[in-house]
């Protein structure tokens, strides 16, 4: 018994086994597709969770400058460096600022740049996954009220 159990080792068959490999090689590719799938959408969900907490970062940083000029640029800072840090495949980041609700200057239609004044943040990503064909441009958007100047009163016109 253990003599033919040794000898199947020191002169083994080549001749059986093909259909395995054959059937291995037919089922790699499938199986890599499937992996590439799982670590794919991983990395959407991280991107995702990330430009949530860019948008954040960016509305918070906005809302507390004097003007919108410097609100944009410290919305910019903020997200470039929410997102720079340790988010993979995330490109081109563009953010926009508008103000949707508030007091109108004297004369014009344009709300003004005051406390209680709400604004939107939207920041856009092009974010480059593992598969090429799921490369997509993801945004995410939050409104916040202005909070600058703090200790200026509200007037009602």
């Amino acid at each position: 018994m253990l003599y033919r159990f040794i000898s199947k080792f020191k002169k083994p068959d080549w001749k059986k086994g093909g259909g395995e490999l054959i059937g291995f090689a037919i089922c790699l590719p499938m199986m890599m597709l499937v992996i590439c799938g799982i670590i794919m959408i991983l990395q959407l969900g991280l991107a995702k969770q990330s430009l949530e907490y860019a948008v954040y970062t960016a509305a918070r940083a906005a809302v507390v400058q004097e003007d919108m000029g410097a609100a944009r640029s410290a919305a910019t800072a903020m997200a470039d460096s929410a997102l720079r840090s340790g988010t993979i495949g995330v490109e081109n980041v563009t953010i926009e600022l508008e103000l949707v609700a508030g007091r109108t200057d004297v004369g014009t239609d344009d709300v003004a740049w005051q406390k209680g004044a709400l604004i939107k943040c939207i920041v856009y990503v092009d974010v480059k996954t593992i598969a090429p064909f799921a490369n997509r441009r993801m945004g995410s958007e939050i409104i916040m009220m202005v909070e600058f100047p703090a200790n200026q009163p509200i007037t009602v016109t």
